[in-house]
């Protein structure tokens, strides 16, 4: 796989973001993003289009808070993707966890070296049953647990 865009429909990008334009980011996650970013850097690895996660950042007033998005566009590969943050940060696998709501990611992270924290909602989330099975860190049912958590990890 070289890492280059696969064609989709014409009308892809425009239905998708029609569709994730009614997302809302509970304010519970927000509070937590916001005491994250005082302590770590907080990047978006994802296989959506970076454009399209940036508007909704935006649209939810998060935008602030990332250092980076990575999404599709930049690279399909996460690993890749992964390995450019480590790189661009100067921050070793020891220093990074990965947060997701997929087995896929967390195979990915894993790959890279790196810790993975399970989270049981999402955009695109597994249930904890499926989670489980790809063996996390650790799994979270509220982003109040994302902080005890991280702090444990790191």
């Amino acid at each position: 796989f070289d890492g280059t865009p696969k064609k989709h429909h014409p009308n892809f990008e425009r239905i998708y973001e029609e569709e994730t334009r009614a997302l809302v980011v509970p304010v519970a996650l927000k509070e937590v993003l916001k005491k994250l970013r005082n302590d770590y850097i907080l990047v978006i690895i994802s296989s959506s289009y970076t454009s399209s996660i940036k508007k909704i950042l935006q649209k939810e007033n998060i935008a602030i808070l990332f250092q980076d998005v990575l999404g599709a566009d930049v690279h399909r590969n996460k690993v890749f993707k992964i390995r450019m943050i480590l790189e661009k940060y100067k921050i070793t696998q020891e220093e990074a966890v990965y947060v997701t709501d997929t087995v896929g990611d967390i195979l990915e992270a894993r790959e890279c070296g790196l810790k993975s924290i399970a989270v049981s909602w999402g955009f695109c989330f597994h249930d904890v049953k499926t989670l489980q099975k790809a063996n996390p860190a650790r799994i979270v049912s509220t982003p109040d647990e994302l902080i005890k958590t991280v702090l444990e990890i790191l």
